[in-house]
């Protein structure tokens, strides 16, 4: 990107038509990420960042930093996160090549107040933007969400007894030391009776669990949405924080209370979470000057299932910018809660014994700005959609105490939290 490109930001007024419509215009063509505190739109683009080694390459922090660093941003003062972002998903596999997209009109809001802000980029040599106007336009006839064609078949990669096979050997595996978790993952592919409207769907699953971060992107091929419930990590003013989700229950069979209960109880959950937090703190610690974990999880409730979580938050070392939001993320990314602990051994296990490539599923999707403000939550709970076809993922983390069926019945409920909307 030139760095003759400069940037507008001023506050517009938006009411809740022109919200959803902006929402459902990101989810077709552009980004969304929809945090309870803060929803970002972004429409158009105006640049990418491409990080040809992905996240783990040493230079991608810098290249992040430098391509927000070259856009200049005058107009109205507004708060992290309104002004020029990078915004996307990145692969689960860190080393993966993967791009952040630069929008060339944002828009942005707290879904509990009135403000709401648009940054938008005016390309090299021309005057800036009117921001209102470009907002206007934008929100203008944005066609209502479409109804969700049923699927007409479904196949699952690996079937269920393939995939108890590869739980059994991953036990073994642990129970020899090579690790202490792995997360083993599944998919649904499938074919729906009709072209998949990409806004309804995202739609549809954040309706059922409206605490979810609601998320739409570009796929390597056609559009990726879904609706999670796991922070990886946020940042603003230097403070940090994530909230790691490991331990599983399903709910809606029975008692919920009592299933929960024994969620806090179980053994083998709060052990599988303890290694997740101590994972997490042991990457991030060392890119901080104070960090606190809470001594014990909560339960977190979703339609579908509740999930052991526990927040840490602290303060990080270095400047205040992209770069070291960036590094956090990478210093992070795969979270034991989706890769397995030791690192580098769980994905090695991922690669022999799963047989459907991840893509973007279990990565990171959110949005860093020049100031280093950021939020990026896990791509989980989401689908792949390309016309007819979609594809959903779900997965379950495997220890040394894990039992193969009970893993099997923990993906197909996860499946099934998506697999819903879609009429399977």
């Amino acid at each position: 990107m030139s760095a003759a490109r400069r940037a507008r930001r001023g506050l517009v007024e938006l009411d809740a038509t022109a919200r959803a419509a902006l929402v459902r215009a990101g989810a077709r063509g552009g980004v969304v990420h929809a945090a309870a505190s803060l929803v970002v739109v972004g429409l158009g683009t105006a640049g990418a960042v491409e990080l040809p080694r992905g996240l783990h390459d040493p230079d991608a922090p810098a290249r992040v930093a430098a391509a927000l660093g070259a856009v200049e941003l005058t107009g109205e003062p507004g708060p992290g996160g309104t002004g020029v972002l990078a915004m996307g998903a990145l692969p689960f596999d860190p080393d993966a090549p993967g791009a952040l997209a630069i929008p060339s009109l944002l828009c942005a809001w707290d879904p509990a107040g009135t403000d709401a802000w648009a940054t938008a980029i005016a390309r090299d040599g021309e005057p800036p933007v009117d921001v209102v106007g470009a907002v206007a336009a934008a929100a203008a006839q944005v066609a209502p969400l479409a109804p969700i064609p049923g699927a007409r078949g479904t196949e699952a990669r690996p079937e269920p007894a393939a995939f108890e096979a590869a739980v059994a050997a991953c036990v073994a595996r642990l129970r020899a030391g090579d690790a202490q978790k792995v997360v083993l993952a599944r998919s649904v592919t499938g074919c729906a009776a009709g072209s998949v409207d990409a806004a309804a769907v995202a739609d549809a699953l954040h309706a059922l669990d409206p605490a979810c971060d609601l998320y739409a992107v570009a796929a390597p091929r056609g559009r990726f949405v879904g609706a999670s419930p796991e922070l990886v990590v946020a940042v603003s003013d230097g403070a940090v924080c994530a909230h790691p989700l490991a331990g599983t229950v399903a709910l809606g069979d029975g008692d919920d209370d009592a299933r929960v209960a024994w969620l806090l109880a179980s053994e083998k959950n709060r052990a599988e979470h303890a290694v997740v937090v101590e994972d997490l703190v042991a990457r991030l610690a060392p890119l901080c000057d104070a960090l606190h974990a809470a001594s014990a999880p909560s339960v977190v409730r979703l339609s579908t299932n509740a999930r052991l979580g526990t927040w840490v938050d602290g303060k990080l070392l270095g400047p205040r910018d992209a770069s070291t939001a960036i590094g956090a993320l990478a210093a992070l990314h795969p979270t034991a809660a989706v890769g397995g602990v030791p690192r580098d051994v769980a994905r090695r296990l991922i690669d022999e014994l799963e047989i459907a490539p991840r893509g973007l599923w279990a990565g990171p999707v959110g949005w860093v700005d020049a100031d280093g403000t950021a939020t990026w939550t896990l791509a989980l709970r989401g689908v792949t959609l390309l016309d007819e076809a979609f594809e959903v993922f779900g997965g379950a983390g495997i220890v040394a105490a894990s039992d193969p069926r009970d893993e099997l019945d923990e993906t197909e409920e996860k499946l099934r939290s998506v697999l819903r909307v879609l009429g399977v």
